[in-house]
């Protein structure tokens, strides 16, 4: 059993949560630690505040052949990034933000749908031993 399922399960999941919504409350998630409020709508040099921003959920075949293998590893891509790189390749996504809003309910409706499609996801190896 992968482990994000087990953590589920057991509960750990919903601690974990509630750890990362405290850590919120004075952001330093990342290296930066700029100390803003998202959990009050606030955003910091990342230009990020609570909610999920995502640009794309798909299969990623961007990587070696041992992990994408033939149907993709599975790829979340949120916006907004924290490290302001100039000649940055996704700049739309990680400088200008774009994507769409997602309420944690969504996401984990397209992520089940993406694990019944990629190589590495539970089910694909499941079905395949």
């Amino acid at each position: 059993m992968p482990a994000y399922i087990a953590t589920y399960e057991s509960g750990e999941l919903e601690e974990r949560i509630e750890t990362l919504e405290d850590m919120l409350n004075e952001c330093k998630l990342c290296p930066r630690g700029c100390g803003v409020n998202r959990n009050r709508g606030k955003k910091g040099y990342c230009n990020s505040d609570k909610n999920l921003v995502v640009s794309g959920v798909q299969p990623h075949f961007g990587e070696e052949d041992v992990l994408v293998g033939t149907y993709g590893s599975g790829t979340i891509f949120l916006t907004n990034c924290n490290l302001g790189c100039v000649y940055c390749q996704n700049y739309d996504i990680s400088h200008l933000g774009y994507g769409q809003r997602m309420t944690e309910e969504d996401l984990r409706s397209l992520l089940i749908c993406r694990d019944s499609v990629i190589h590495n996801s539970y089910s694909t190896i499941h079905a395949q031993s």
